[in-house]
């Protein structure tokens, strides 16, 4: 069995408080990146 322990107390505490974090999504704000090209994002309704 092998244990791994991050060196940098710093980092170690860094990706903890990331592990902590909760995450909300509003979906129905625009995206804000003009140049973005993420599949499915900034699709333009075709009249």
């Amino acid at each position: 069995q092998t244990r791994y322990e991050i060196a940098d107390p710093h980092l170690s505490h860094a990706l903890t408080s990331l592990l902590e974090v909760t995450l909300a999504v509003d979906e129905s704000a625009p995206c804000i990146d003009p140049a973005c090209t993420v599949p499915g994002c900034c699709v333009q309704d075709v009249q």
